[in-house]
């Protein structure tokens, strides 16, 4: 009897580790909670994965937030470096083909005592090379003294140079600070080395920092338009979530637009077109967190 006791109590201790692994087994086949505050994805992966990955989508809502701001200023960043690049050769571009015929029309203008003159007692005009108008108009006689009925966006006389900002408004500068200088077509291209050098620099942070706010204002109010499509698709997610998702939807729009940009259609068409993609990536974005289990 005591025997078949012990036989008993033995068998007994010998389930009970099998039932404490069986249960660990159980819980290991689980699968882990979304909500893990832990970011499955890279800073880089959003450049591709934002374009069709529905469990990117569901990291983002769950895990992001701040960090999507900083993902978008990156975005910018790096679009910015490819305008630009865009920048520098269109200059480049300008000085190669199109500046000599430009330029070759400047006369010498020499300016002593806050006043201009040039080389010959004439009215100058320099016009743009492909359509013929006027653009430029250089006149120290006297003869004119307006930019009115004229093409022209720039008229210097003798003591001032005016410069149309729009057809009902001009801006007078006064060239009564300016002492001896002498103006002539080398030093023309020499400037316009400098700003093809230098502007690409110069340019890029404003490039980042303007685009970087105008983002900002579309995200929230997409982040608004994604509340609608959530309570369609009955997706239960915040405010901040849904930001989060805008800017991952308007990732396509952004690099479509930096290295494809307007395909030869109206701007105004091609700002909706990429509206529609955007919404159409949203939508995406907030039914995959339909399911916020799925892997």
């Amino acid at each position: 009897m005591e025997e078949d006791a012990d036989s008993s109590t033995t068998a007994k201790q010998k389930l009970k580790p099998e039932s404490a692994d069986t249960s660990g087994w159980s819980q290991s086949t689980q699968p882990p909670p979304l909500r893990t505050n832990q970011r499955r994805y890279t800073i880089v992966h959003p450049l591709f994965m934002s374009f069709y990955s529905k469990s990117f989508y569901r990291d983002v809502a769950f895990n992001w937030k701040n960090y999507a701001f900083l993902y978008l200023l990156f975005l910018l960043a790096l679009c910015s470096v490819v305008n630009s690049v865009k920048i520098h050769y269109t200059i480049s571009d300008f000085l190669t083909n199109h500046a000599p015929g430009f330029i070759n029309q400047f006369p010498v203008v020499t300016f002593s005592n806050g006043k201009a003159s040039t080389d010959q007692d004439k009215s100058y005009f320099v016009k743009d090379p492909i359509s013929g108008e006027d653009i430029i108009i250089i006149d120290t006689t006297g003869q004119i003294g307006s930019l009115e009925s004229t093409t022209a966006v720039m008229l210097l006389t003798e003591t001032n140079l005016i410069i149309k900002k729009s057809n009902r408004e001009t801006q007078v500068f006064s060239l009564s600070e300016i002492e001896d200088f002498r103006l002539d077509q080398e030093v023309v291209y020499s400037w316009l080395r400098i700003v093809q050098k230098w502007l690409a620099v110069i340019f890029f942070p404003f490039l980042v920092l303007g685009s970087y706010v105008y983002r900002l204002i579309q995200v929230l109010i997409y982040g608004a338009i994604g509340m609608l499509f959530a309570n369609i698709l009955k997706v239960d997610t915040d405010y901040q979530s849904l930001i989060s998702i805008s800017i991952m939807a308007i990732t396509p729009v952004v690099i479509l637009d930096t290295f494809m940009g307007n395909p030869g259609i109206s701007t105004e068409f091609w700002w909706f077109v990429c509206f529609l993609i955007a919404m159409g990536f949203l939508f995406f974005g907030i039914r995959a967190n339909s399911n916020p289990t799925a892997p």
